[in-house]
């Protein structure tokens, strides 16, 4: 971890986009891969229900991926790292109190007219400005790892904006 003094935001918000473009199309083969026919509708569906609708184009560049990517899906999702991550990021964004700061700024900054392109950057800057702020990060001890703020931001594009910041959890 770098000290604050050190710490460039928009060098961590790039390398957590980063991060989190290479879990999606992980988790989009991982999905593939759990399908045992790999029609293109099926394929398409299975993309559908995470909510990674980027066209024909990754449809084609996932019936291929999932063909030779099983062994870097495996080693990926199955990594100690990688699990306690996820773990933690589901307890980060599901804290009742850092849900109402994150679900305050998603409403307003998040509309359904957005490309998704526009709303996965959006959700990075959100969740990493909000959650990185001193007091926020000392009071939860936020770490500040690309791949855990990568994965809460997964959490949060896959659920989508209403389901997660529903009244009833916010």
């Amino acid at each position: 971890m770098r000290k604050n003094a050190e710490f460039d935001l928009k060098k961590f918000q790039s390398e957590v986009f980063q991060e989190f473009e290479t879990l999606k199309m992980i988790k989009a083969v991982a999905l593939i891969n759990a399908e045992k026919n790999y029609k293109v509708k099926n394929i398409k569906e299975k993309i559908e229900k995470p909510k990674l609708k980027e066209g024909l184009v990754i449809n084609f560049l996932l019936k291929i991926i999932a063909s030779v990517g099983k062994p870097a899906e495996q080693k990926f999702i199955e990594d100690d790292g990688f699990i306690k991550n996820e773990q933690k990021a589901k307890e980060i964004v599901e804290n009742t109190n850092i849900k109402r700061v994150l679900c305050r700024k998603l409403k307003k900054e998040i509309t359904p007219n957005l490309f998704i392109e526009a709303k996965m950057v959006k959700i990075v800057r959100i969740l990493t400005d909000s959650l990185l702020e001193n007091v926020t990060a000392e009071e939860f001890l936020i770490e500040k790892d690309a791949q855990l703020f990568s994965q809460m931001a997964f959490l949060i594009y896959n659920k989508g904006i209403s389901n997660f910041c529903e009244q009833r959890n916010v």
